[in-house]
Order: C-alpha cells, then sequence, then structure tokens
C-alpha cells in the first residue's frame, strides 16, 4: 500500500543554494520546448505539486511519469530534479502498524515507481523471502 505524508521530521540530506526548490524546477521547465505540450505540462504539474507539499506521492508519481516521457532526453536538466526530488521528498516504511516508520532517501537510478517501492521493501523480507502481509510504504516531503 502507497500512501503520503505530508512532512517528516528528520532529514540526512543538505541544500543546495543553487539546485533547490522551485528553482531547480523552473530550471527544468527552461529547457524544455513549450511545443511539447505533454512533457512541458507535466513539468508545471510537477511544480504545482511541490509546491502545494499537500500529496508527496503525487509528486513522486508525477516525476516517474516525466521521466517517461523524457526517454532519455534533457539527461542533465532531469539529474538535477532528481537530485532535487533526493533531497525534497523521502520514503518510510514499516513492515506493520506495531513497528515505526523508517526513513530512506528516494532513489536516483529508480527508473519506475513499482521499482522503488519493490526496493523500499526489501529489507522487510522474512527468512521465507516474502515481505510482511501489514508492509506499508508511504511517501513524505523532507522537513524543510
Amino acid at each position: 500500500m502507497i500512501t503520503s505524508r505530508s512532512t517528516t521530521t528528520t532529514t540526512s540530506s543538505t541544500s543546495c543554494p543553487f539546485y533547490d526548490g522551485t528553482a531547480t524546477l523552473d530550471m527544468f521547465l527552461a529547457a524544455l520546448d513549450p511545443r511539447d505540450t505533454e512533457l512541458f505540462d507535466a513539468a508545471l504539474d510537477l511544480r504545482s505539486l511541490a509546491t502545494a507539499r499537500d500529496d508527496a506521492a503525487a509528486c513522486v508519481e508525477q516525476l516517474f511519469r516525466i521521466r517517461t516521457l523524457l526517454a532519455g532526453r534533457h539527461y542533465l536538466a532531469f539529474y538535477r530534479v532528481r537530485c532535487w526530488a533526493r533531497r525534497a521528498l523521502r520514503i518510510e516504511v514499516r513492515a506493520g502498524r506495531a513497528f515505526p516508520w523508517l526513513g530512506q532517501e528516494l532513489p536516483l537510478d529508480g527508473g519506475r515507481l513499482d521499482e522503488v517501492v519493490n526496493s523500499a521493501l526489501a529489507p522487510l523480507t522474512l527468512a521465507d523471502g516474502m515481505i510482511p502481509a501489514g508492509a506499508h510504504v508511504r511517501f513524505a516531503f523532507a522537513a524543510a
């Protein structure tokens, strides 16, 4: 199950004054061709979601949608967006309701949302190779 939480209480990442917050997304938008309306609109949607800071899961989903639409184009500009996402968003996982949430960084190399979720759940794997039935993943915004 995937959910979203608005903030976390800890973050281990440091901020870059040149590529942080919406400025990173604005630079990414500047690198895009506005005639590619599907990609441009997806990037604008990500910027709106990031600014609102209401739904971290939607931000992550939009990030992977943009990655798919890019298909390898604008590598450096999107790398900066992925670095921003790693600083701004967190993955939290727990084995069940009785367990505490464990925070993880959003990986830079994740290609799809399900891949990132499965990687986050992997440390919870039991001796028989199964993930606990009550395991839960959520995305959160890192503390500002």
